[in-house]
């Protein structure tokens, strides 16, 4: 089982986000060596107030990887959790 399947449960209502913090993981070295676990870069992307309070060049970070791998701040849930979404190309066709 991969680390971040334990946390499944607690994104029912950002199942995308779940989805797109997994994807760049998984593809991003950055993310990889810079956060040294799933479970804290999945903190920083969704700017937990301990993580802006506690890292906020981690945050930052988070941030910056989330965009270059394609990604983009989207709605808040009714809760105010962040969400990302994958942002759309620009290129017709």
């Amino acid at each position: 089982m991969h680390e971040w399947e334990q946390y499944r449960d607690r994104y029912t209502q950002r199942v995308g986000t779940f989805e797109a913090y997994v994807e760049v993981w998984q593809r991003n070295r950055t993310a990889q060596q810079r956060f040294g676990g799933w479970s804290i870069f999945s903190r920083c992307a969704s700017a937990e107030p301990a993580m802006q309070r506690e890292q906020p060049e981690r945050v930052a970070l988070a941030e910056e990887v989330m965009r270059s791998e394609g990604y983009t701040i989207g709605p808040s849930t009714a809760r105010g959790a962040r969400t990302w979404v994958r942002r759309r190309s620009s290129n017709p066709g």
